[in-house]
């Protein structure tokens, strides 16, 4: 990821404990928006949490951002978390990665949106 296409400034505001690990605690200020909190694992210097405020129906909502569980991407040495929990209002969204390939053909019909027809009775 280049952080400066998305983030003016990257501020390391301390340096703290996850799950027995030293992490480094990152403030983001975007382009545009509120600040981000990244953590980043001391050893790995892989992202391990992000905090963030989201938009929603209901205003601004903070988001946590949990990622572990990272694998190499076919020998490329990119790593990528295979699991990711999001907790936002309340709710836990947890995505399990099957699998990731780099410069993979995708179907463009996949992107096509859904089309619908209207019946009107009378």
């Amino acid at each position: 990821i280049n952080f400066r296409q998305f983030f003016n400034e990257l501020v390391v505001r301390s340096k703290t404990k996850m799950n027995g690990r030293d992490t480094y605690v990152v403030e983001a200020i975007p382009l545009q928006g509120t600040a981000w909190t990244i953590y980043f694992d001391a050893l790995t210097g892989l992202r391990t949490r992000i905090d963030e405020t989201v938009h929603s129906p209901q205003g601004t909502v903070p988001m946590e951002c949990y990622m572990e569980d990272y694998r190499e991407v076919e020998k490329s040495r990119i790593k990528y978390p295979y699991l990711i929990t999001m907790k936002l209002q309340g709710a836990t969204i947890v995505e399990h990665v099957k699998s990731v390939q780099l410069n993979t053909q995708v179907d463009p019909q996949l992107f096509k949106a859904p089309s619908f027809e209207f019946k009107v009775k009378q």
